[in-house]
């Protein structure tokens, strides 16, 4: 599969940088297509507040995968 790091595979949205992290925080580390925060809440079937959220969470927290 072709690595697509501008774009939500499904929905076809721009993606900013925690969008990327949380797709590779969430679903898998090595991941090299990924989803927008819509496309996210949708996924796994929360509200979009959920995933900003745990954006916040993560950054607050640190992760290296938040800059």
């Amino acid at each position: 599969m072709t690595a697509n790091y501008d774009s939500c595979i499904k929905c076809g949205k721009a993606l900013v940088s925690d969008e990327i992290s949380l797709n590779r925080k969430l679903i898998n580390r090595n991941a090299v297509t990924f989803l927008c925060i819509d496309c996210l809440a949708e996924y796994f079937k929360v509200d979009k507040n959920v995933i900003v959220d745990r954006i916040r969470f993560y950054r607050e927290n640190g992760c290296s995968l938040f800059k």
